[in-house]
C-alpha cells in the first residue's frame, strides 16, 4: 500500500479556542490559499513542516517542530 504525505503547516492562534469564533474566516481562507498552493506545486519539498504563531496583534512567529515555544514552552508574548 502506498504511503502519501503532503506538506504540513499548521496554524496556532493566541487565545483562540474551538470554536475558533473571530479567527473562523482566516483559517478557511489559509487552508484554502495553502490546497491552491499544494495543487499548483510550490510546497513540494520534501520534509516541509512549518509552523505559524499568530498572536492576537497580527505578529506571526514562524518555526518549525523545535523551536522552544512548541516544546512546552509558551512563545515570548505569552511567556
Amino acid at each position: 500500500m502506498p504511503v502519501f504525505s503532503a506538506p504540513e503547516e499548521l496554524r496556532v492562534y493566541e487565545n483562540a479556542f474551538h470554536p475558533l469564533g473571530s479567527v473562523a474566516a482566516e483559517i478557511f481562507r489559509s487552508g484554502a490559499e495553502w490546497l491552491e498552493r499544494v495543487l499548483a506545486g510550490e510546497l513540494s519539498e520534501a520534509g516541509r513542516d512549518v509552523r505559524h504563531y499568530v498572536q492576537r496583534n497580527g505578529t506571526v512567529s514562524d518555526g518549525n517542530v523545535d523551536p522552544c515555544w512548541w516544546l512546552g514552552q509558551g512563545p515570548p508574548a505569552i511567556a
